[in-house]
């Protein structure tokens, strides 16, 4: 306030009055005193003393006036609260300073420019992040009213970026599923997706389910998890992947068969297998080696002659999938080897045909042969018949059975002998005839006799010397 001091009246009555907006007490005395009102802040406010003539000189007036400069306290407005997205800086607009020299202070984390100005920017720390700043304007008066201050202060929120943490990997068979855990969200809505050929459910909650497709089986698949903000941060989003490592079941295919002969080995052929160990077994007689590849050999005895030998492969699983195993079998057809008997050898004459006695045959088509000079009927038969040749008599003439494989041992021959010792028919020559007397004895000469025992006979009644000469 200001009282009036120094004013002085004579010849009259008087009063004051002002231009101010403020108020003026105790008017009819020498020592008003004024109250500003805020508009008078910085304004001179005008207070005039009119004296009004009492005597004859009436109406005369005298006035005078009283001037007083009306300093500003300092003024500090604001009081309002904002929200800001974490990574956005604020530039408050809100704030009137007045009268004084401008200072903006915060409790926050982060930066403040401008900060001697009615319109400070402040950038947030990510350490701001769901807190709520306080930033305080102070005006320190610069006159009259020194040392005065006036302070107002603006409530920033600092609204908190969407947060996604996935919580990992995991690794499953295809024929589970895997319900994600760990998985942690906030400042926004959930959505979950996916790379796989499998589905996905309960895709907007924390702990989504994925059930594997049958593309997936040996792949990473990938789950993403995508946080949407809901704030004054929108349309920020954040994102976190989760990998589900998918193991896949033992798998195995057999497209193809063997048919060997019983003295060869079948190398398996056509067989795929995946996602396990490989053992192959067998009902056979003979022996499997390289049983834990794709591609083993079976190597028959002769017990597995004639006989469909199976081998299996049991492909068990060596991953998450296990204890699973799958199996399929392998066919080796074991033809037999052709079977050949000559049968019996035997001594014949050269005059005198052959049929053979005791030969058999099976698994193949017959043919015999010779070394002789003669001819083989019913060649194809287990019964030929040998007619001896010109030249075969005295020797050893071999007949041979040839079988061969009609099956899948062709063209394998298998052969066997027999011998025919071929003897000479006997010759006999008598030397031709004689006439002796009656008295005489008749010597024979000129008789040949090879190839046989000799005994001579007559039809005389006399006697015969030496009949076997």
């Amino acid at each position: 306030t200001a009282t009036v001091s120094g004013a002085s009246v004579s010849n009259g009555t008087f009063s004051w009055t002002h231009n101010g907006s403020g108020s003026l007490s105790n008017s009819t005395t020498l020592t008003p005193t004024y109250t500003p009102a805020p508009s008078d802040a910085g304004q001179t406010v005008i207070l005039t003393l009119t004296a009004s003539s009492t005597n004859s000189c009436a109406p005369a007036t005298a006035t005078a006036t009283y001037n007083i400069i009306v300093a500003g306290a300092p003024i500090a407005t604001d009081g309002v609260t904002s929200s800001t997205c974490s990574t956005s800086s604020f530039t408050i607009t809100s704030a009137n300073a007045q009268f004084g020299t401008i200072s903006w202070t915060h409790n926050g984390n982060g930066t403040l420019t401008n900060a001697n100005t009615a319109s400070p920017t402040y950038t947030p720390s990510p350490l701001d992040n769901g807190n709520t700043v306080v930033l305080t304007l102070t005006v320190t008066s610069t006159n009259s009213c020194a040392p005065a201050t006036a302070t107002a202060y603006h409530i920033l929120n600092i609204t908190p970026l969407p947060q996604a943490v996935s919580g990992g990997i995991a690794t499953i068979c295809q024929n589970s599923s895997l319900t994600v855990s760990g998985a942690m969200a906030s400042y926004g809505t959930i959505s979950w997706s996916h790379n796989g050929t499998g589905s996905l459910s309960n895709t907007t909650s924390l702990s989504p389910t994925y059930t594997p497709g049958a593309g997936d089986a040996g792949t990473i698949v990938t789950l993403t998890m995508t946080v949407s903000s809901n704030n004054s941060c929108a349309p920020a989003i954040a994102t976190a992947d989760f990998s589900v490592n998918v193991q896949g079941l033992p798998t195995v295919s057999i497209s193809n068969s063997s048919t060997i002969c019983s003295n060869s080995t079948a190398t398996v052929s056509g067989v795929s297998a995946a996602n396990g160990i490989i053992n192959w077994t067998h009902n056979g007689n003979g022996i499997i080696s390289n049983g834990s590849t794709l591609t083993p050999t079976y190597t028959p005895s002769t017990l597995d002659a004639g006989n469909t030998v199976s081998m299996t492969i049991t492909v068990s699983s060596n991953n998450s999938c296990a204890p699973v195993s799958v199996s399929a079998i392998y066919s080796v057809n074991v033809n037999r080897l052709p079977v050949a008997s000559a049968g019996n050898s035997a001594t014949i004459c050269e005059s005198n045909p052959y049929t053979v006695t005791g030969a058999f045959f099976n698994y193949g088509t017959a043919n015999w042969v010779h070394n002789g000079s003669g001819s083989i009927a019913n060649g194809t038969t287990n019964a030929p018949t040998y007619t001896p040749g010109p030249t075969d008599a005295g020797n050893a003439v071999t007949l041979t059975l040839n079988v061969t494989s009609n099956n899948a041992c062709f063209p394998y021959v298998s052969s066997s002998q027999v011998f025919l010792n071929i003897q000479h028919a006997p010759i006999a020559l008598a030397g031709g005839s004689t006439t002796v007397c009656v008295t005489s004895n008749a010597p024979v000469t000129g008789a040949t006799a090879t190839y046989g025992t000799i005994n001579w006979t007559h039809n005389g009644g006399g006697t015969l010397a030496n009949p076997t000469t």
